[in-house]
């Protein structure tokens, strides 16, 4: 109706689609614009009250909180890998500088703790005997098999028996050189491996708590470095520095006499040494490689079983006793190759 007339007739649809500029039309849209206001006035005075404005400083404060968490949380990260990094780096510099002094200073450390020291005189003397009478325990060997060439038999008997009785003179030689050598370096062996036993685990004893808690430094692995590893450096010092002698002054003696006797054949020998020299340190090193390997391999073994023996029932609420078993023999499978 307007002004007192009907105008337009129909449902609000039908009213809607024939009369979109019609009354009616311009009735409803001024009611929707109505209520958007209101809506907008209620967003804002909502939005304008105090609990809304805490609520957005909460949140604000949480999420500026959030984001000083995560970029300390980063920059802690950082800081550490950096720090991780300096201290790898600075672990292999200082066993690099370890490993150089142990090799330049072991012998002498090692001298250090063998005592008495006349017993080392005694074994070095024992050794040099040794060395240089097998080159010269050689040439009488060659003077009898010349002998018994001859057709003579006066001559051969004068001359097996002169020869025979210089090679048991030599024989009486070498046993007692050989006693003398073999009783000293076993004493020696014997106070050094106690020794360093000993200083050993009073070392052990004086490290902080948090040192046992390194993979390296189980109960297992370290019985293993007490046991194995005392007894290389025990066959290390000083049986061989007596074989080091005995080898040195069989090697001299023997080219003295080869050049005394035939120096052809004593320079075809020295043109051969060097290859002898360079395959066996070939061989050497590949020795080395796989003990080394092999050590590793039975520390770790060693801590595997001690572990389980500590910690048995574990193993067993797990049934675990199988893995272990197979576990142990992977580990020794290099160590018994």
């Amino acid at each position: 109706m307007k002004r007192g007339e009907i105008v337009e007739v129909g449902d609000h649809e039908s009213l809607l689609e024939e009369y979109p500029d019609g009354v009616y039309s311009e009735l409803v849209s001024k009611q929707q614009i109505k209520e958007d206001d209101k809506d907008d006035e209620s967003d804002q005075e909502e939005s304008d009250s105090p609990t809304v404005k805490h609520r957005s400083s909460v949140d604000k404060k949480v999420s500026d909180m959030k984001h000083r968490r995560t970029s300390n949380l980063e920059e802690e990260k950082s800081k550490t890998a950096q720090a991780n990094q300096e201290y790898e780096e600075m672990e292999k510099v200082i066993s690099e500088r370890l490993k150089r002094n142990i090799k330049r200073g072991v012998f002498c450390r090692l001298i250090g703790i063998n005592k008495p020291t006349v017993l080392i005189f005694t074994g070095l003397f024992g050794s040099l005997i040794q060395g240089s009478l097998f080159p010269v325990f050689a040439i009488f060997w060659t003077k009898i098999l010349f002998v018994m060439m001859k057709t003579d038999n006066n001559e051969i008997k004068d001359g097996v028996h002169t020869y025979a009785l210089w090679m048991f003179i030599m024989a009486l030689i070498t046993l007692f050189a050989t006693i003398a050598q073999k009783m000293s370096f076993g004493i020696l062996s014997d106070n050094m491996t106690r020794s360093l036993r000993s200083q050993l685990y009073v070392s052990i004893l004086r490290k902080h708590i948090g040192w046992f808690d390194h993979e390296g430094n189980s109960p297992g692995q370290l019985t293993s470095v007490m046991s194995g590893e005392i007894q290389t450096v025990n066959g290390a010092s000083s049986e061989s520095i007596g074989s080091m002698i005995e080898a040195f002054l069989q090697l001299a003696v023997g080219i003295i006499l080869a050049f005394f006797f035939e120096w052809r054949i004593s320079l075809v020998m020295l043109g051969v040494a060097p290859i002898i020299t360079i395959s066996s340190f070939i061989q050497t090193k590949i020795k080395q490689g796989a003990t080394v390997a092999g050590e590793l391999n039975l520390k770790e073994s060693n801590s595997l079983v001690s572990d389980c023996i500590l910690n048995n029932i574990t193993v067993a609420s797990f049934g675990h006793e199988y893995l272990i078993v197979d576990k142990y023999k992977e580990l020794l499978e290099i160590p018994m190759q």
